[in-house]
């Protein structure tokens, strides 16, 4: 028997423990619950009350709303780039927002997570031309609480049905998966907790071993980083390897070592003591499970987000600080081919506080372009040129819109016109967290 035999054996057996373990409990699940696949979408609808316990939540439907008026509300005239505001998305308590196209139609469409009406999700259809509605579908949380609110979502094929699936870290309740069933319905999968859990927030989905499954790490603010495994019907158990610990905010999964095996980079927020932790690298072993992890220097800080983008020759990892009582900016990580960390170094405006980025490629240059979200200050833009292979990052940045209090920004080419365009989340009544999403497209450069 080869080495990936042996892994896949391994992995296997962690899967079987916990599925066995699962099984012998009191009050588990008996003969009577399992049901038979289903052969169409509206069966396996119909089937979820039997599925089920009584007490899980499930994803309901409404009827699709109207499509959102398209008027230009306002308009950003900023140097080379300019962007029409036309959607504001209602009112929510928001907290996290993903893109993609989840009914396989050609058009990204919005996922949207909030702490308003017992912590739903909601999808947002793209009708083509990013003209949205809401489509109806409605994923709730589990158990119901006033304090609930999302602060993760991830979107990838769990299955292998090759539909987008949702994974959502509800932050005193723990994952929620659900499956995509297409025509942007959905069925819940499962409600993942563990024993330490405090409030759960980042999540990533990710192949963490080759054995074809999407796998899932997230973060808890007083539990630290955990890793599941993918049984292979895209229900998650624990991997039974060590928690990282942390107050845990945002992670990003990339190989950063180059070894084949996807590694993971997390950041933590400031701890009610008032202290602070740094960012943190997990090595992948090859069969995902993650070596001890190494503190990046100089990164303790409360920080919201890291994203990174891989070149042929380099690394860069950016870190969003919000500097709040620290006065640290946010920091610039490169690695080499390797994986080594060969520059780490400030970078943003003094002040903006920024809580959220979005790498997409702006100036249409090939690279993805690093995009920030500033409470302060609005958004603006650092350049990466890739120079033969090295990604270089270009000072200074430049300005794009002014929606102040951003604190969640997804973007995407939402009305197929070849541009980079933003779904942006805002507060409107100060420190009350009430916030409101706008759409802006970007207009063609005069």
């Amino acid at each position: 028997m080869d080495q990936g035999d042996e892994m896949t054996k391994k992995k296997i057996l962690v899967i079987l423990l916990v599925l066995g373990i699962t099984s012998c409990a009191p009050n588990s699940t008996d003969a009577s619950m399992v049901t038979p696949q289903a052969e169409s979408e509206d069966s396996l609808i119909a089937m979820l009350p039997t599925i089920l316990k009584p007490s899980s939540p499930q994803a309901s439907y409404v009827e699709p709303g109207p499509p959102i008026p398209q008027e230009i509300l306002k308009s950003y005239e900023l140097g080379d780039y300019s962007f029409d505001e036309v959607s504001k998305m209602g009112h929510f308590i928001m907290s996290s927002v993903q893109t993609a196209d989840l009914n396989q139609d050609g058009h990204i469409d919005l996922i949207l997570g909030s702490e308003e009406h017992d912590s739903q999700i909601q999808v947002y259809e793209n009708m083509g031309g990013g003209v949205f509605r809401n489509s109806g579908a409605i994923l709730p949380f589990k158990p119901r609480d006033p304090r609930h609110f999302n602060f993760g979502i991830a979107v990838g094929d769990l299955n292998q049905d090759d539909l987008p699936d949702i994974v959502a870290a509800d932050a005193w309740s723990g994952l929620d998966i659900y499956l995509n069933t297409g025509n942007l319905k959905f069925i819940y999968l499962q409600n993942y907790t563990h024993p330490k859990m405090v409030e759960d927030k980042g999540v990533a989905i990710a192949e963490l071993y080759h054995d074809g499954y999407k796998d899932v790490v997230f973060g808890d603010y007083g539990g630290g980083f955990y890793v599941l495994f993918n049984d292979g019907t895209g229900k998650m158990v624990a991997s039974g390897q060590p928690v990282d610990p942390g107050t845990a905010w945002s992670l990003f999964i990339t190989d950063i070592n180059r070894d084949g095996a996807p590694d993971y980079l997390s950041v933590n927020r400031q701890k009610e003591d008032g202290s602070l932790q740094p960012a943190r690298i997990h090595i992948n072993d090859g069969d995902g499970f993650f070596k001890m992890a190494s503190d990046i220097p100089d990164s303790a800080d409360d920080s919201y987000h890291i994203l990174c983008e891989q070149g042929d020759k380099n690394t860069l990892c950016f870190i969003a600080n919000t500097e709040g009582n620290f006065h640290r900016p946010n920091r610039l990580l490169n690695f080499d081919a390797e994986g080594n960390l060969v520059e780490n170094q400030g970078f943003g405006v003094v002040g903006a506080e920024t809580k959220s980025m979005c790498l997409a490629d702006i100036n249409r240059d090939g690279t993805p372009d690093i995009v920030l979200g500033n409470y302060n200050w609005g958004s603006n833009v650092y350049f990466i040129k890739n120079n033969q292979g090295m990604l270089e990052l270009t000072d200074p940045p430049m300005y794009l819109f002014n929606i102040e209090r951003t604190s969640n920004m997804g973007c995407a080419d939402l009305n197929e016109d070849g541009l980079i365009d933003f779904i942006v989340g805002a507060e409107t009544q100060g420190h009350d967290v009430y916030l409101q999403y706008s759409i802006l497209f970007q207009r063609p450069s005069k």
